[in-house]
């Protein structure tokens, strides 16, 4: 069976992949550098990753120490990156260093390489704002929001004469917006990835993640669990964020009127998809695929905190904060690309996925209070660019 290389294999996504995929018969090795913001301060590998993995410490940006990893790789699926959209935007050079320069060396080093397929993780950041049409169904595929509105209380995007937008799902063919340094990036590195594939043969595919979510989201990164925007990254944990406030009765905040909706996909879907993208690279090398929960599994914050609410068995304490410039106030992936391709579909419903978080956050509680000293860098910064 292929082997597979998982760059920052050991965090989230990535451990869950290389169960996923030894399950089903592949070989893993990962690299990963283990940087303290995910893994904390011991240096230690974590305890979940299996033992049947072979684990490459070292840093993607350092060609000797990739082309080490990349021995005997038939599939490389790049992981390793700086995640958080707020975070991206005073941290500019570790995201520059990491997310740039961490693709390039890989690139250049597969152009040496006998490497069979590479899966790329993109990210839903790149839409910008979700697609929207007007009452008569035409596509609205730029969307912002003034800042006297929402300052209004007007939280939905209009049209020209004033009617309120349809919101729909986003398919992979929207225009791309930019509203982050990590977004550019993101989708810097799809491209550089489709690129060098297509001049080498290299079978490429680039996977949009959308909103993921699960166990073993990292409860000591600022930028995972309270990041800048509460809607960014595919890693930022917004879901585990009201969990854990829940878990500890702390007050939970809504930012504007909590009517903002996202589509939810947890880790286990989220890594089929991945496989179901690698043993499908004939049909679906060369293009760009939406990775979301989809119409069945979108809520919006108000309707996440009622089934959390359910799962504690408590009323949480709600608290109100003001909008944030350049939080989406709608965003559902269209999958049918993925599925017509794959076969692949969600499994796991929102309240199932949340009862197994919430599960799992009781048995790691220990690892819990870190959450909330992270919040303070985030915090910090945002205070900064209020004043």
């Amino acid at each position: 069976m292929a082997k597979v290389l998982i760059t920052g294999g050991a965090a989230f996504i990535g451990s869950h992949l290389a169960d996923e995929l030894i399950a089903n018969g592949y070989e893993v090795r990962v690299i990963d550098c283990l940087d303290p913001q995910v893994h904390g301060d011991s240096g230690a590998w974590p305890g979940y990753l299996s033992r049947k993995v072979e684990r490459s410490f070292g840093d993607i940006s350092v060609p000797e120490q990739v082309n080490r990893a990349l021995r005997g790789v038939d599939v490389v699926v790049p992981f390793a990156a700086a995640v958080g959209v707020g975070q991206s935007m005073y941290r500019i050079q570790h995201y520059v260093r990491t997310n740039a320069l961490g693709t390039a060396v890989l690139l250049e080093t597969l152009t040496q390489k006998r490497t069979s397929r590479l899966i790329v993780a993109s990210s839903m950041s790149v839409y910008g704002e979700g697609l929207y049409e007007t009452r008569a169904g035409e596509p609205q595929e730029f969307v912002s929001r003034l800042a006297a509105r929402l300052e209004e209380g007007q939280w939905d995007p209009i049209d020209s004469s004033g009617e309120a937008l349809v919101p729909v799902p986003t398919p992979e063919d929207k225009p791309v917006s930019f509203q982050s340094i990590y977004a550019q990036f993101k989708y810097d590195q799809e491209k550089m990835c489709l690129l060098v594939g297509e001049a080498y043969r290299i079978p490429t595919t680039a996977l949009r993640f959308f909103n993921a979510y699960g166990p073993r989201q990292t409860l000591s990164n600022p930028c995972c669990i309270y990041g800048a925007h509460q809607f960014g990254a595919e890693d930022q944990g917004w879901v585990a964020h009201f969990l854990i406030q829940a878990l500890q009765n702390q007050p939970v905040t809504i930012l504007g009127d909590g009517k903002q909706v996202r589509d939810l996909l947890y880790v286990s879907d989220l890594v089929r998809a991945c496989l179901a993208a690698e043993r499908e690279q004939h049909v679906v090398a060369g293009r760009a695929f939406n990775m979301g929960g989809g119409v069945a599994n979108a809520a919006s914050v108000m309707e996440v905190l009622l089934e959390i609410s359910t799962i504690v068995g408590h009323r949480l304490t709600l608290l109100t904060a003001p909008w944030r410039f350049a939080d989406q106030r709608y965003y559902i992936s269209d999958t049918s690309r993925c599925e017509r391709a794959t076969g692949w579909q969600p499994a796991v419903g929102v309240l199932q996925g949340l009862r197994a978080l919430y599960t799992w956050l009781k048995e790691n509680e220990v690892g819990i209070e870190p959450h909330f000293e992270a919040r303070g860098e985030e915090q910090r910064h945002r205070l900064a660019r209020a004043r």
